[in-house]
């Protein structure tokens, strides 16, 4: 559901594709709050100084125990985040709801000396609310501006060659080699080998790949995933017929008889074999995408 179908009967306002609301001259505004992999449409509160986890927990429970988080704008942990609760937020019932729970937040934070933010978190001097990127917060149009400049300037030399995609293959590389090892030895000193030890080879590619710091691109994500398949593959390819031939059988007989034990293990294989792909793609919910932020900006700021 989107924001303009509840917003408005909220009380919300909307400041170019932004919907803010002020409450006891506080400033709230809807935003998408991206946990992990998920998506939560919540409220955001842009606060005169950081939150701890003990602020949290008060706030929580204020706000009718809908959970609650902290962001950074121009201070660490500056922002509170209060997640939206379920159900039909076009409904009455649902409104009703979720504006009790601000207002339990925003009279808890009032009662814990709390004030609203007033500076601007690029300058650090004082401002007026307006719309900055998918935020709502003080913002000087020239500090707005050279943040924009800046991510294109980012966005530019992400499209240049990086050396960090070198380091990023090579990393993966080494992860590979080092999570064979123990699959490697266990089929040639016990001829055989537990199937959750081939995890090992995607989960230390993508360590490797997410300790290089590269950009994330497509077609290095691609060349990781691809030596990861590759990979595993031709371990499969190798270990299985070897294992089988070990117990003086034939390479059908231990792939389809007593209890499948080879296709088993192939089939995992190749399953695993994706991991690669899968890692360099989780990966992604932790890099910060300058190009998809600078999209937003000229998105909301049109």
């Amino acid at each position: 559901m989107k924001y303009d179908e509840y917003a408005l009967s909220l009380g919300f306002t909307k400041h170019k594709n932004v919907y803010v609301l002020e409450m006891d001259g506080f400033k709230v505004y809807l935003r998408d709050w991206q946990y992990m992999v998920l998506t939560i449409q919540s409220f955001y509160i842009p606060l005169d100084r950081p939150l701890n986890k003990d602020m949290i927990k008060e706030i929580q429970f204020a706000a009718l125990n809908n959970a609650c988080a902290m962001a950074s704008l121009g201070n660490k942990n500056d922002t509170l985040i209060i997640t939206l609760p379920e159900g039909n937020k076009a409904k009455e019932k649902t409104q009703e709801t979720m504006k009790e729970m601000l207002k339990g937040a925003i009279t808890c934070l009032k009662d814990n000396g709390y004030l609203p933010m007033s500076i601007c978190p690029i300058c650090k001097k004082e401002a007026e609310y307006d719309v900055f990127g998918s935020h709502f917060c003080p913002i000087h149009e020239d500090c707005r501006n050279s943040y924009i400049q800046k991510l294109e300037d980012l966005v530019k030399e992400d499209k240049s060659f990086n050396i960090k995609y070198v380091f990023a293959i090579l990393f993966a590389v080494i992860g590979i080699a080092i999570g064979l090892i123990t699959p490697i030895l266990l089929t040639i000193f016990l001829h055989d080998y537990f199937t959750g030890v081939l995890a090992l080879i995607p989960i230390l590619a993508t360590l490797g790949l997410f300790l290089s710091h590269a950009p994330s691109k497509k077609w290095v994500k691609l060349t990781v995933g691809g030596f990861v398949f590759i990979s595993v593959i031709t371990f499969l390819c190798i270990s299985i017929p070897y294992m089988a031939s070990f117990k003086e059988d034939s390479l059908y007989s231990y792939m389809f008889t007593n209890g499948w034990v080879g296709f088993r293990k192939a089939i995992f294989g190749f399953i695993l074999s994706f991991g690669g792909f899968g890692g360099a793609k989780f990966l992604d919910k932790f890099k910060k995408d300058y190009k998809k932020e600078l999209e937003s900006f000229k998105e909301t700021e049109e």
